[in-house]
């Protein structure tokens, strides 16, 4: 009778392995498989496949086939650890003994590779339970690496590899294993060298408890490395091995700081630079050169910014934009044709891709560019792009296709430089587009297309310059010129807005002709030109449609691979003019087209199914409820593209490699459900793996778009969604918390929070005054009895989403290894919940998110840490404290928030150290809940005392209460650029917060005013920074003190209580930016503030007068600068006056010096959204309170009855506010004063006087 763990013989045990090997029979296999593991449960059988590997120990060699003996390698490293429980002394020994002799003897490479990681766990198992060190092993190390065998050398360096990725960092080996490392890194054999390299890689993280060893080997490793590089560069064969060396120097720019390594580090940076500006060299070499270069300058961009390194790196990188004609390496492609016939088995498929010497260049430039600091990065590069900009005819075509790129990566990184400078940017790319040789043109052209994208608003201003120059260039027979110029267009379309009409008539037949006459790549980007104009609400454009779609009709017949990325890009386009054109006018299209989208969709081609859900987006948003029919079936599909995983996983651990697809196929499938729960617990790394991942682009975008879809499903359908859909979208997306691919983390956090709105239901006004109403509530204490500052009004499903989500935000946030991209999509998904919920999203109050916010703007956030060399500075946080009395030194110590030695072992654990008593007072609770659980399981249920009597989540106290504000600014690591992604989105949070809490932030608001004016200091931080720093800071007062910037009423008391504190501050904060900022934004912010300050306590400035001839300096110094700035800052300005003259008494006021200039300024030139305040401010002016009532009315009425008859005129102001500037200013005074009104309007022009006329005034 057969038991429930049989015992097997050794052949027997081998003819189950090789049936699982090589079966064909799937049910026999999985049998096999099921009876393997249940046989591996009991050590005699474990014992078995040391026979099937080693043999006998009476010398009797195994007779397994290769594949059989690999895998019960496998199985054994598995069970090593139960085995060698159950064995005697001597047994041990005859296993290490059989173990090491078949190490030596095994012919085949694989099943060696698999034999060494078993004695190195081996190794791991003895030293577990107190053994001798295996000195016998040492020996055979030893022994192997100075064998003359190569396969024996090689083995030596595989066990040091091995040996340090079981052992960790507690490898005994460190000594012999540097000294054979280092010897096998001079091997005159590749293979033998490639092993060191990979030995060494594990070997450098167990040094670091062993100092002197770890500079010893250091000291050999790094020179010996860049002569493997230097020899083997421009050897196709030796490749791989360079490769694996960049790898190596890449791991060490990351250990190593610059404060003790820094003379080590550069000279592999300067080796790397000589082997990157070698033509000579392989084209992979020199790309994962600018790699490790290019993570050198993340890493450590204070470093790389020295003068020694950044000149030569941008020397380098501008001579390899000059060696060939290529812009990117997508020229010579058309459609990710390669990318559907991609063997992913291939493991060397990489080494087949050659990126061009330009593009190499150009990855580097713009990674020193995003990193270096602006100051030290354009004092390197300008004089470079200055010596050819001033003479182009002086060099080559080449290198002024360089210098055009060069412009480009400047603008991705430094925009706010040339922003200042954009007049010169255009003269200059006006200058390349006009050059005989294509090169320059079409790297203008390239250029061109990064300045519309990063130089905004600024460049759009040129609008009457740019188009005129850009559009005769899709006529240029240069087809990848013309792919260029269309690249540009798209941007710049998209972003005129309501200048686009004009330029219609002109720009769509342009396109429309060169579509004909241009490559497949080329009319995709003409087609993404057409689906630019169209977001751009041109109604010139709109009118068009018709005939658009019809010519887009075709690329839906296409079916060829070569095809399909333009059939791809006419489904974007379709939907996009569909939304132009709007719901009437698409009506008749709408069915042809979807039908033709679902046939998509049944493609498996993955840029048109991403294309197609982006089409399916814009059609929910125009057809709204008319959707529905369609909606389930495009849930269904997008959530089948979310949930599956296209990815293809490989094993390339150096112990995994074998030469036999199908056994390692067999290993990867196979997996131990053993119960012996010790063998992980006390393995140090039980499985041989190291897993790469293989996945297209294309699919990684698809799953992108399908993610936004159903956000904007959940957006746009709200309730209509349905309670199940809702759930499976809502688990489908949770699902992706972890995904490898930041841009989908990304979108799936923004649509959680779209879909936590969904199931709410609500319209956004009605859950708003729910909101509004909760709030009230919970401030005249009607709150409900738990405390909270607002009763939750939710439903329960309802409350749960939002507190799983907020969590799940919260967490991404403080993630020490979340990207900046996910980390800003995390605030904006806050934000999109505040906004919409208000107080409902956290009815405890927003400690949490308040606490987020302040580290964020703090700059200790763990995901802001990196790239800082913080922890370099930590070591010398105490640098001169020996020249220090012991009473400055406490005095230093006090004023530094990081300096006492809790805080900095709180700052080690990635925290910060500002919040650190509130922490404390976490974990104190924490374990007193936990002791109180304890104490309940021994007491039993009878025994445990009253809830009452337990600690309280709620007991708590929020941390503002722990920590002093005057410490907020202690402690701050701003970085010397403006990080915009992180620090844009926690200032947009931080809005959503504000404006759903007002007054109820008071006890966070002596927190936020001072890190918002260290932001927004004009002699440290950049233009951008300002930016937002002053605008925030507007934003959030004008929240706090409740200010209704479009009401008619003052102030009332409790704001101008509110705002008391900090009226002076933020005054003087404006007052610096506009004197001495050059940025337009940041004035214009600052022209802002200044009116929420005035609107909201316009008491501070009638007891303090002198105040007010700065604000009329201040704001005047942007009115009358307007060739220099934006118009929205010279509207800013204006709008800022007129709040002035409208909430100070007039006698406060340097009338006659203010009001005629300030007339001759309405309405507002750009935004729109300011002439409302103007109207107020002339209803103010011509009430009976003001008008004709004092001699001094002569000087300025005569300009206000102009300004009344220019925005009666005016086609930007809303006939609502005309209406209103007619019944409550115009005709108020008119009646009141007739004379006067018809004297006045002798001095108007003819225009003038006909709308007053019209208007019966």
């Amino acid at each position: 009778m057969q038991t429930s763990n049989p015992l097997y013989t050794a052949d027997e045990l081998c003819t189950i392995i090789a049936t699982i090997l090589h079966g064909a029979d799937n049910a026999e296999r999985r049998r096999n498989e099921a009876d393997l593991t249940t046989a591996l449960q009991q050590p005699p059988n474990v014992g078995h496949l040391v026979t099937i590997l080693c043999g006998t120990p009476d010398g009797t060699p195994p007779t397994a086939p290769a594949g059989v003996r690999q895998m019960a390698a496998v199985l054994l490293r598995k069970r090593i650890f139960s085995l060698w429980r159950v064995l005697t002394t001597e047994q041990q020994h005859q296993l290490r003994h059989l173990l090491l002799q078949r190490l030596g003897d095994e012919p085949t490479r694989p099943v060696r590779f698999a034999i060494a990681h078993v004695v190195t766990r081996l190794a791991k198992a003895d030293a577990n339970r107190g053994g001798d060190g295996w000195p016998e092993l040492q020996h055979a190390i030893r022994a192997a690496a100075h064998d003359t065998r190569v396969e024996m050398r090689e083995l030596a360096m595989v066990l040091l590899y091995s040996f340090g990725e079981v052992f960790a960092e507690e490898n005994a080996l460190s000594g012999l294993a540097a000294e054979s490392v280092v010897r096998g890194l001079g091997d005159s054999e590749t293979v033998v060298q490639a092993a060191a390299v990979k030995a060494a890689m594990v070997l450098l993280p167990t040094l670091h408890e062993h100092p002197a060893v770890r500079n010893a080997f250091l000291a050999h490793l790094v020179p010996t490395c860049i002569g493997l590089l230097e020899s083997g560069a421009a050897t196709e064969a030796k490749v791989p091995l360079c490769v694996s060396v960049l790898d190596l120097f890449e791991q060490l720019f990351d250990d190593l700081p610059v404060k003790k390594y820094g003379a080590l580090v550069q000279d592999v940076a300067q080796a790397l630079m000589r082997l990157m500006a070698n033509p000579q060299h392989h084209p992979r070499v020199r790309e994962n050169c600018g790699t490790a270069l290019g993570q050198l300058a993340t890493l450590k961009p204070k470093f790389v910014a020295a003068p020694a390194l950044l000149e030569p790196l941008v020397q380098v990188c501008l001579g390899l934009m000059s060696e060939d004609n290529t812009i990117s390496i997508s020229d010579q492609g058309s459609g990710g044709v390669d990318d559907e016939d991609l063997d992913d088995s291939d493991d060397d498929v990489d080494m087949l891709h050659v990126t061009s010497a330009c593009m190499v260049g150009c990855q580097l430039l713009s990674a020193l560019a995003t990193t270096v600091p602006s100051k030290a990065f354009t004092a390197v590069l300008l004089p470079y792009i200055s010596r050819v900009t001033d003479a182009p005819a002086s060099v080559d075509a080449r290198t002024r296709k360089a210098t055009m790129i060069a412009l480009a990566c400047l603008a991705e990184g430094h925009a706010s430089y040339l922003r200042r400078r954009v007049g010169y940017v255009l003269t200059v790319t006006h200058g390349f587009l006009c050059d005989a040789d294509p090169a320059p043109r079409e790297a203008a052209a390239f250029a061109l297309s990064s300045f519309c994208g990063h130089l905004q608003p600024e460049i759009l201003l040129h609008h009457e310059k740019l188009l005129p120059m850009v559009v005769p260039l899709l006529e240029d027979t240069s087809d990848l010129v013309r792919r260029r110029v269309a690249q540009a267009l798209d941007t710049l379309c998209e972003n005129l807005q309501e200048n686009l009409d004009r330029y219609v008539p002109t720009l769509l037949p342009a396109v429309m002709a060169a579509i004909p006459i241009s490559s497949l790549e080329t009319q995709c980007r003409l087609c993404g030109v057409l689906s630019s104009m169209g977001m751009a609400h041109s109604a010139a454009f709109a009118s068009r449609g018709p005939e658009l779609l019809e010519v887009l009709r075709q690329p839906f017949g296409l079916k060829t691979p070569e095809t399909m990325a333009l059939r791809a890009q006419a489904t974007e386009t379709v939907g996009v003019i569909g939304s132009a054109m709007g719901r009437a006018a698409f009506a008749e299209y709408y069915p042809f087209f979807m039908q033709e989208v679902v046939a998509n969709l049944q493609t498996r081609h993955a840029a048109v199914r991403e294309q197609s859900f982006g089409f399916l987006a814009n059609m929910c948003e125009l057809f709204r409820e008319d959707f529905a029919p369609y909606l389930n079936d495009s849930i269904h599909c997008a959530l089948e593209t979310i949930t599956e995983d296209r990815a293809v996983y490989k094993n390339k651990h150096p112990l995994a490699s074998d030469g036999s697809g199908d056994a390692l196929a067999a290993f990867a499938a196979w997996k131990d459900n053993g119960g012996d729960d010790d063998e992980s617990d006390e393995d140090g790394g039980d499985d041989a793996e190291e897993i790469h991942l293989r996945v297209r682009t294309a699919d990684v975008e698809e799953k992108s778009s399908a993610v936004y879809c159903v956000g904007v499903f959940a957006d746009v359908m709200m309730g209509q969604l349905g309670e199940a859909q809702t759930a499976a979208c809502w688990e489908a997306l949770t699902g992706l918390d972890s995904h490898y691919y930041p841009n989908i983390r990304s979108n799936a956090l923004i649509a959680l929070a779209k879909l936590a709105k969904a199931s709410a239901g609500l319209p956004a006004k009605a859950m708003q005054a729910r909101s509004r109403a909760a709030i009230v509530a919970g401030r005249t204490g009607a709150a409900d009895s738990s405390g909270s500052l607002v009763q939750d009004v939710l439903p329960l499903s309802v409350r749960d989403r939002i507190d799983e989500l907020l969590n799940l935000l919260l967490r991404t946030i403080e993630e020490e290894d979340a990207e900046n991209e996910v980390v800003g999509a995390a605030c904006e998904a806050v934000s999109i919940v505040m906004d919409y919920f208000g107080t409902q999203c956290t009815i405890d109050g927003p400690d949490a998110v308040m606490r987020d916010v302040v580290q964020l703007l703090r700059g200790t956030m763990p995901c802001q840490r990196r790239g800082n060399e913080l922890d370099d500075d930590e070591c010398s946080e105490d640098d001169g404290a020996d020249n220090m009395s012991y009473e400055q030194y406490q005095q230093l110590r006090q004023q530094r928030g990081d300096s006492t030695s809790a805080d900095r072992a709180h700052y080690l654990q990635g925290k910060d150290p500002f919040f650190r008593r509130a922490d404390e007072a976490a974990e104190a609770q924490a374990s007193a809940i936990m002791a109180a659980m304890a104490q309940h399981q021994q007491n039993g249920d009878a025994a445990a005392p009253p809830s009452s009597q337990l600690p309280s989540a709620a007991a708590l106290p929020p941390w503002y209460r722990l920590v002093a504000p005057e410490m907020v600014k202690h402690g701050v690591h701003l970085p010397e650029d403006h990080d915009g992604v992180i620090l844009d989105a926690a200032a947009e949070m931080l809005e959503s917060v504000a404006k759903a809490y007002g007054a109820l932030l008071q006890p966070y608001m002596p927190y936020l005013v001072p890190l918002l004016a260290m932001h927004a200091d004009v002699g440290t931080r950049p233009p951008e920074g300002l930016v937002t720093a002053v605008g925030t800071l507007a934003t959030v007062l004008q929240a706090y003190g409740s200010v209704d910037a479009n009401g008619d009423g003052a102030a009332s008391p409790a704001s101008e209580q509110l705002l008391a504190p900090f009226v002076e501050a933020a005054a003087q904060l404006s007052f610096s930016v506009m004197a001495g900022s050059d940025e337009s934004t940041a004035r214009a912010n600052s022209a802002y503030l200044l009116r929420i300050l005035v609107e909201g306590c316009p008491s501070f400035f009638t007891q303090q007068p002198a105040v007010v001839p700065q604000c009329f300096q201040a704001l005047w110094s942007v009115v009358g600068n307007e060739e220099d700035e934006i118009p929205e800052a010279v509207d800013n300005a204006v709008s800022a006056t007129c709040s002035f003259v409208r909430c100070l008494p007039l006698p406060l006021l340097p009338i006659a010096q203010v009001i005629p200039p300030l007339m001759a300024h309405l309405p507002m030139k750009i935004d729109k959204a300011e002439n409302p305040n103007a109207v107020r401010t002339l209803c103010y002016l011509l009430g009976n309170d003001h008008a004709a009532s004092t001699a001094a009315v002569s000087s300025w009425l005569p300009s206000v009855v102009g300004a009344v008859a220019n925005v009666l005129a005016a086609a930007t102001v809303e006939d609502a506010d005309k209406q209103r500037l007619v019944q409550q200013g115009a005709s108020v005074f008119a009646q009141a004063h007739p004379q006067a009104w018809r004297q006045q309007q002798q001095g108007l022009s003819d225009g003038q006087r006909a709308v007053l006329q019209a208007w019966q005034l």
